[in-house]
């Protein structure tokens, strides 16, 4: 039988059961919406919460316990209007968790969604497309990152 450890305990893959992580947006943070089981992954809005790693440690969390029995095909989506550094950090942290389930049997990809007219998160999207290895697209879209406050997701 194959399992993981996760918190000290042996876990079965047949147990592991990932429940959504549902985030809505504030005017410092971004509106974050994990879900295996819609195979939904996106971040969006604006980044520059007081502590960044704080923020998102849920995430990284959800996150490492998903890369442990992840879904076939895994596409992160990022939509981002503003990041700070700290934020740019964690973006990091997450590519490259991310990137590491990337093999034969799994295909993991990126989308980094942007407003054409903003060169900064273009910019942003085009170097940490740079910094992985792994399918990154950069989409540009007039629709792309107008910020709403709480929840901005109709799946």
């Amino acid at each position: 039988m194959y399992g993981v450890v996760f918190r000290d305990a042996l876990i079965t893959m047949s147990e592991l059961n990932i429940s959504p992580l549902e985030i809505d947006s504030t005017e410092d943070t971004p509106a974050i919406l994990l879900d295996a089981e819609k195979g939904v992954f996106k971040i969006k809005g604006i980044s520059m919460p007081e502590d960044a790693q704080l923020f998102y440690k849920p995430v990284m969390e959800w996150i490492t316990q998903y890369c442990t029995k992840p879904n076939s095909k895994t596409k992160f989506v990022f939509e981002f209007e503003y990041f700070n550094t700290a934020s740019s950090q964690r973006i990091l942290e997450i590519l490259k968790t991310v990137e590491k389930i990337h093999n034969h049997t799994t295909q993991a990809s990126f989308s980094w969604l942007c407003n054409p007219d903003d060169e900064d998160m273009k910019e942003a999207g085009e170097l940490f497309a740079k910094l992985v290895t792994i399918p990154f697209n950069l989409i540009t879209s007039h629709t792309a990152t107008k910020h709403t406050a709480g929840k901005l997701w109709k799946l």
